[in-house]
């Protein structure tokens, strides 16, 4: 007990302290929830306008910074836990931005917090950084317990802590830290660092998030392995609990050298090594190249190409779905070759043949009523038409915000136009959101009059809900693009668990006859149509989306919403003006 009310004080909260600590000293206990995004931003704005005396300032910092926690995924990710996101605050208020390498970035909140709970001590600080570098490094990897491992574990017991600062202190005498014995370096950690918590009862312990476990973990590894990185690429590249640790271990070489020769090296070797079954070491450096790309470095051409013919040779022999779309999204970083950007290029779009086509399905009306599909019929398209063979991208669409498309009222219908005044709308809900927008990705959060601009300024239009369902079902009058039976992993629906948009392109077995992709799932794509021309109230949407099951992503089921709705599945696709062939 005496030992317990010792770490009480040198912590003057409770912070430190574990569940069963909390309930031998009879203290009140109010877990800290996951801050939603709303009150990240309250938090941001009280804290820039306290310390700014010019509202101005204070509303551009807040504006800056927020625009960057949504934007980037290692931030947003980091932003939801109130002390973290403080930190964030700290940093920003340091030098007006926030690091761009991620390396960097965590290494200044780290900083941050250990200097601000260690006050003037810094001594105390690095060494408790050293320590903490230590037991990560040990979580991820066993080393110092003589217990080897493939993969990270998130949590250590006591003694396993005690074990790697021992090892630790060992090796390195006449350091600060050789001054506590392990045990009481251990409860100093635990009740004063605010990165290292115990969890749950006295004999276990993680850090506050995991990424920080992964950012000592790779601090360490360089420490110990600086001149051969490549081993530990090899060695760990092809286990996801990795990923993080060895981006962060690639931003340390960029960090911690003066050249940038050896990690283009590195990476350079990584990639000529890669084959059909290291799909997990591509993703890995894939992450390391945008890190070396933020330094302004790039690769060789010939090794560029490499990495893209990996990348496009992974999504088309349908490789498993996670793998698949992280190098997809890769691939749109670096330049997916299969994404035409300029929709007045004919290789954007498919043929769309002349023939009849069955549309409208009598099932679909019977389950989910009669207006979730059209009355069956035969539909002729008397010339064939251009479809664009992907939805919009968000690289496809960033051409229309470029060129001013929001800003130009000759590309509005007057309602349209009207909304987007009333609105300020400009640009798509989720643009600056780094889960969303992807260059290859689907734009999505754009209303029916966003995508009805977009389309006056392409010299496009939406296609009819009939033309729709015809390059969908294809001329057998198929349930689904490939034929009349659910195939499980073939599309992204609500099935395949991804809980986002996935770049366009990565579903192979799914292609319509015409040739057009993601036709199902995805996004829900608007169509030119109202759903009831007696009301005209709503538009068509079809296709389905991420977020639906298979029976909505029906080439016959058709779903309705308002013109001015903005959803996270909402996109479109387009009809090309020009034909590629006679």
């Amino acid at each position: 007990m005496d030992d317990l009310w010792e770490s009480c004080d040198r912590d003057q909260s409770a912070y430190g302290l574990s569940d069963a600590q909390r309930q031998r000293l009879g203290l009140p206990h109010a877990p800290l929830s996951e801050l939603p995004r709303e009150l990240q931003q309250l938090l941001v704005r009280r804290w820039f306008h306290c310390l700014r005396e010019k509202e101005a300032e204070a509303e551009a910092a807040c504006q800056e910074l927020w625009g960057d926690v949504a934007a980037r995924p290692e931030i947003a990710e980091l932003a939801a836990n109130p002390l973290l996101l403080t930190a964030i605050c700290i940093v920003y208020g340091e030098n007006h931005k926030l690091p761009q390498d991620e390396f960097d970035l965590y290494d200044r909140i780290v900083n941050t917090v250990l200097f601000n709970r260690y006050e003037d001590q810094s001594s105390r600080a690095a060494a408790a950084r050293s320590s903490l570098c230590v037991i990560a490094h040990g979580m991820h990897t066993g080393e110092g317990l003589g217990e080897p491992r493939d993969q990270p574990r998130p949590d250590a017991t006591v003694d396993e802590i005690d074990r790697l600062l021992q090892h630790y202190q060992d090796h390195r005498p006449g350091t600060e830290l050789h001054k506590l014995n392990a045990r009481d370096t251990r409860e100093e950690l635990l009740s004063q660092s605010g990165l290292l918590l115990p969890q749950g009862d006295d004999r276990r312990a993680a850090f506050y998030h995991f990424t920080f476990q992964d950012f000592l973990a790779a601090e360490r590894l360089y420490d110990l392995h600086a001149e051969k990185l490549a081993d530990v690429f090899r060695r760990r590249g092809d286990f996801a609990e990795w990923r993080k640790a060895l981006g962060l271990l690639y931003g340390a070489l960029l960090h911690k050298r003066s050249t940038t020769d050896e990690a283009v090296r590195l990476l350079t070797e990584q990639i000529g090594e890669l084959t059909d079954e290291r799909l997990r070491l591509g993703i890995v450096l894939a992450d390391c190249w945008r890190v070396l790309r933020g330094r302004g470095q790039t690769l060789h051409a010939s090794v560029q190409q490499r990495f893209v013919e990996f990348c496009v040779s992974a999504v088309q022999r349908d490789t498993p779905l996670k793998e698949r779309a992280e190098l997809a999204l890769a691939l749109g970083r670096i330049g997916d070759p299969r994404v035409v950007d300029d929709l007045s290029d004919p290789a954007a779009f498919v043929d769309v043949a002349a023939g009849t086509y069955r549309v409208g399905d009598e099932s679909i009306k019977k389950k989910f009523g009669d207006v979730a599909s059209l009355t069956p019929e035969v539909f002729a398209i008397t010339s064939p038409f251009l479809l664009s063979r992907f939805p919009v991208t968000n690289g496809q669409f960033a051409r229309f915000v470029n060129a001013g498309g929001y800003d130009n009222r000759s590309l509005w219908d007057a309602v349209g136009w009207k909304w987007r005044e009333q609105s300020k709308i400009v640009e798509p809900s989720y643009w600056r959101d780094a889960k969303w927008n992807g260059l290859t990705q689907p734009v999505v959060g754009v209303s029916w009059w966003e995508a009805d601009a977009f389309c006056r300024w392409a010299k496009c239009r939406l296609p009819t809900e009939r033309e729709w369902e015809a390059a969908a079902s294809g001329p057998q009058g198929w349930v689904y693009p490939w034929a009349d039976d659910w195939r499980e992993g073939i599309c992204n629906s609500d099935e395949g668990g991804l809980g986002v948009t996935t770049p366009v392109g990565i579903f192979p077995r799914s292609v319509a006859v015409c040739g057009a992709e993601d036709m199902a799932g995805n996004v829900w794509e608007w169509c030119s149509d109202w759903y009831d021309p007696k009301t005209e109230a709503t538009h068509v949407l079809r296709g389905g989306s991420w977020n639906v099951n298979f029976t909505l992503v029906h080439a016959a089921f058709r779903y309705r919403n308002s013109p001015g709705i903005r959803y996270i599945n909402l996109g479109f696709r387009v009809v090309g003006c020009v034909r590629t062939s006679d």
